[in-house]
């Protein structure tokens, strides 16, 4: 939903639909569920080729806002459960119930993904507020002062994260330790994409990030994440398709 420009209505119609004798309940947990929701709307009032009513635009912006500080509430209050002995069914879950957060190292992963959607949710309040801009001044200032600090903080906590899950312990790191090397593979492999392409993260962290991908899909098999490594010159930040 989030990694693809290409509408994607027609895939949330279908998933909204789906049904399995394992499901039950919604689709998405509420916080993920409006992430979604705002994603549609907003990029719909991006992508319009006409000038969108200025006040359903303030009112999209002030949503997003306010859904960030939740999505980042909800990424702090993740906690692994004290009793690891604790029954599978009994451990508290995250990020849509797709992790048993029974480890630091799943708390982290699933703080990361949190912190990804909110970085995304803030580049759509960033686009709206361009959208908005009718000469004033008003829009831009927010846009170059408020949301690039945002956004700069946001990739920090998530970066925090990624190398919590890499290297759970001081006393070792990814290369020396390889237990769980896929699982934690594919779990961050979105938030290091981010990491990898986003222009407010620094020259010295990309290249991090860029050698993480490049082990982690030599070491787990991941092809994604030696293809995402690979589609980057880092001289000049050349992207490739991937």
């Amino acid at each position: 939903m989030f990694l693809s420009n290409e509408p994607f209505d027609v895939k949330w119609r279908a998933l909204e639909k789906f049904a399995a004798p394992w499901r039950k309940g919604p689709l998405l947990e509420p916080i993920l569920c409006e992430a979604v929701d705002f994603k549609r709307r907003a990029s719909a009032q991006v992508k319009t080729g006409r000038y969108p009513c200025r006040t359903d635009v303030i009112q999209l912006i002030k949503d997003g806002i306010s859904l960030s500080e939740n999505i980042d509430a909800t990424a702090a209050s993740v906690e692994s459960s004290s009793n690891p002995d604790l029954p599978a069914h009994q451990q508290p879950t995250a990020f849509n119930n797709m992790f048993k957060v029974s480890t630091k190292t799943t708390e982290a992963i699933a703080r990361s993904l949190y912190q990804t959607v909110r970085y995304h949710i803030v580049e759509l309040v960033s686009r709206l507020v361009v959208l908005v801009d009718q000469g004033d001044g008003t829009g831009r200032e927010l846009d170059d002062q408020f949301i690039p600090s945002l956004k700069h903080m946001i990739l920090e906590q998530a970066f925090g994260e990624i190398c919590a899950v890499l290297a759970p312990s001081s006393a070792y790191d990814t290369e020396q330790d390889q237990t769980g090397i896929a699982y934690r593979a594919y779990s961050i492999f979105w938030p290091l994409l981010v990491l990898l392409f986003s222009p407010f993260v620094g020259h010295e962290k990309r290249i991090w990030a860029q050698e993480k991908l490049h082990f982690l899909g030599k070491i787990s098999g991941l092809g994604m994440a030696t293809m995402a490594a690979r589609s980057v010159n880092m001289s000049g930040l050349t992207v490739s398709a991937i």
